[in-house]
């Protein structure tokens, strides 16, 4: 199967996901995590979801290089919010240790205002 191929299938795979419902996908290398991103963002973006990618190895510029691509007026959607790419500093907290109940109130947040603005749903990857 093509890349492209591999991707269109990918696409209706994450276009298909109904609300509520969530895929985990774990990866073995960092090549394996974009091939998955780029499609899931894809489908969100389509089906006017906010997308978010949490960029936890500070690579938000490779990141938007890779996502422009595949996906045409990618600034767009970074510049109304459509598309978000948050460090892992903005998405879990700054200080070294995780906490939990700071992380659940920054996506019920993230959530909350995507309603807001309009969007139909969330989907986070990265």
């Amino acid at each position: 199967m093509g890349r492209i191929e591999q991707l269109e299938k990918q696409i209706n795979y994450f276009t298909n996901i109904e609300q509520g419902k969530h895929a985990v996908l774990l990866y073995e290398d960092k090549k394996k995590v974009m091939q998955s991103a780029v499609p899931f963002i894809k489908a969100g973006i389509e089906k006017n979801e906010r997308a978010i990618y949490i960029d936890g190895a500070g690579e938000r510029k490779v990141i938007i290089s890779k996502l422009a691509k595949y996906i045409s007026g990618i600034s767009e959607y970074l510049d109304t919010g459509q598309l978000l790419i948050l460090t892992a500093d903005e998405y879990y907290g700054e200080d070294d240790s995780f906490d939990a109940d700071k992380m659940v109130e920054k996506l019920k947040d993230i959530i909350l205002t995507s309603k807001e603005t309009g969007f139909s749903s969330t989907r986070i990857t990265g």
